[in-house]
């Protein structure tokens, strides 16, 4: 048996880089999170001249959203909600005769992003607004909202090349469904034709791309500067996304998903990025080597250094381990981009090397992704601020849980994989 030291983790385990959830993107995303839940969603960005990023009729009346993801909650932020509800809440009212019911304030950061003085005014706010025009405030934030957003299936995640963005309600992406209860590529479970009638259907496919489109983006800045919410997401650079640190990380992720499934599995010493798991049946045992990579682009040149590879690590195992007969091969690729002349180096390997193999195969990175996710492997949560990642257990974050009182998986916050 090998033994690895693998010591205590020096960072926390997470994917490195940043992505957030602010400007048009979360207001598109917490629109369709309403109407994926049987809300009204008023189509127009103001009423009687007072701005409002989303407005929900309701019977008894209306119900205001105000949307921020931007890296400090701020004073004059909320002053201005504030200004906001109480003037829609007049208008409404004069030229409607229905009521300001709620005024809700949505902000897609972590508690580190409210100081104590941003706290204090928006409980002043809540009391002062029932009491002047009897509305109710309410404040969604942090891991409830992600939670929210993530579970109606709104938001989704997206994998460019080796790189995690997130997904707007147009895009094929991998999202939670609501009706299988599981991660899974897909649209939004939502009527496009509904959707597109909307003012929040402006946004192109892939909304991250839109870091070149240069005018796209100053008009985006000046709307958002004028409303006192400057964008934040343009300040990262375009290499930026979640990303994994080392392909060791990728590994011992992948191996939490094995011992998870009550499987045995060990990194082999010297040989980052391969795993050797023993698992077994009735009747045999099952012995596999995964290797794991996390390059942009999988060549013929990358192919055939890793065909060369595992045939000198099958050596290696048959040697030691002489009970051993066939071993499966996975080969695992934290990317969807595969060259045809990397894919046919894989799949007719040399005789030669193939005769020690029982079997070979590929996931690629949304497979890879959509496992980890589904087995509450990897959960979506704040880093700090407006910096959200993907974590892996130790961290409280959003995860795919067993909730055993009700007999079903659902998203919930927890620090790792429950059953």
């Amino acid at each position: 048996m090998w033994r690895v030291e693998s010591g205590m983790w020096s960072q926390l385990p997470e994917l490195e880089g940043a992505i957030s959830l602010e400007g048009p993107l979360l207001e598109s995303v917490f629109a369709v999170h309403l109407i994926l839940n049987g809300h009204n969603v008023v189509s127009r960005s103001s009423s009687y001249g007072v701005e409002h990023d989303i407005l929900v009729d309701e019977y008894d009346g209306y119900v205001f959203y105000e949307c921020t993801g931007q890296q400090e909650i701020t004073v004059e932020k909320i002053d201005r909600f504030r200004f906001d509800a109480i003037k829609l809440a007049e208008v409404l009212k004069k030229n409607e005769g229905k009521p300001l019911k709620k005024a809700v304030f949505v902000a897609a950061v972590a508690d580190d992003a409210w100081s104590s003085k941003a706290k204090e005014v928006i409980d002043e706010t809540r009391q002062t607004l029932k009491e002047k025009v009897g509305c109710e405030v309410e404040v969604i934030s942090g891991l409830k909202l992600l939670k929210q957003l993530l579970s109606s299936g709104a938001l989704g995640l997206r994998l460019y090349f080796n790189r995690i963005y997130l997904a707007g309600p147009e895009d094929y992406a991998i999202r939670f469904d609501p009706q299988t209860s599981e991660f899974k590529l897909m649209y939004a479970r939502l009527r496009m034709d509904t959707f597109r009638k909307t003012i929040f259907s402006f946004l192109p496919s892939h909304y991250w791309e839109m870091y070149y489109h240069t005018r796209w983006r100053e008009v985006y800045e000046k709307e958002a500067n004028a409303k006192l919410e400057p964008l934040s997401l343009w300040t990262y650079p375009y290499y930026e996304g979640l990303r994994w640190r080392s392909v060791r990380e990728l590994t011992l992720r992948y191996k939490d998903y094995i011992e998870a499934m009550g499987f045995r599995a060990e990194e082999i010493p010297g040989e980052e990025g391969c795993l050797f798991e023993h698992s077994w049946g009735r009747r045999h045992d099952y012995y596999t080597l995964h290797f794991f990579l996390i390059n942009e682009i999988i060549d013929k040149s990358v192919a055939r250094t890793v065909c060369g590879r595992l045939d000198r690590i099958i050596n290696r195992i048959r040697k030691e381990r002489t009970y051993i007969g066939k071993i499966g091969v996975e080969i695992h690729t934290f990317t969807e981009y595969w060259t045809s002349g990397g894919w046919s180096e894989v799949h007719s390997m040399p005789e030669t090397i193939k005769q020690n193999i029982s079997y070979v195969e590929v996931e690629r990175g949304n497979d890879i992704l959509i496992r980890l996710l589904n087995e509450g492997i990897l959960g979506l949560g704040f880093r700090t601020r407006n910096q959200i990642t993907l974590f892996g257990p130790g961290v409280n974050a959003v995860r795919r849980t067993w909730r055993k009182e009700e007999g079903r998986f659902t998203l919930d916050i927890a620090e790792g994989p429950q059953k």
